[in-house]
């Protein structure tokens, strides 16, 4: 069963993109109405749809997050269905909306350089990483080639030994065949 829900949204409402993302959810969730800035820094969603949409509605903006912060969600039901289709935004005066909109998109790009700042820091750490992964194979390599060149220095003088010895055996087998 269709019902209508008025919903009035508190916190860091207003000049954060909010009406937007209500609108995105609302229109994902087939829930029909508006929304828009009220004077008192709220935000005030007229809507219609079953309940459990609306409450399915409700905690998708519950977790909407930074710059969003909505601190405080009223609703208030009713059977009186007042919207039948769409979900638009209902503007306000055009200078607070402009305002709203460079305000909105100066914090999304602020967010958008704190995440590039981490990532570059996490980049630097992996590179960090590389480097001692790197030295360490350099490291191993190094004592590869030293172990290889001991090998074959022990070899080579344990074959002049036997070569030594060999000869030594020759002589000796010469001396006592004459």
């Amino acid at each position: 069963m269709t019902v209508s829900a008025l919903i009035i949204l508190d916190g860091i409402v207003q000049g954060v993109g909010l009406r937007y993302a209500v609108q995105r959810i609302a229109k994902r969730l087939k829930v029909s109405g508006s929304v828009e800035n009220l004077e008192d820094s709220t935000v005030k969603i007229s809507c219609s749809a079953t309940r459990d949409t609306i409450d399915e509605f409700i905690n998708q903006l519950r977790e909407l997050n930074d710059p969003i912060n909505i601190d405080n969600v009223d609703v208030k039901y009713s059977d009186d269905v007042k919207h039948s289709n769409g979900f638009k935004i209902i503007p306000g005066d055009m200078i607070k909306e402009m305002m709203e909109g460079f305000s909105a998109g100066s914090m999304y790009l602020e967010k958008i350089s704190e995440k590039q700042d981490t990532m570059i820091e996490k980049q630097d750490t992996m590179i960090e990483k590389q480097d001692t992964m790197i030295e360490k194979q350099d490291r191993t390599i190094n004592e590869i080639r030293n172990l290889g060149s001991n090998i074959s220095n022990t070899l080579n003088s344990r074959f002049e030994k036997i070569e030594t010895e060999i000869i030594k055996i020759k002589a000796k087998l010469e001396m006592s065949s004459s």
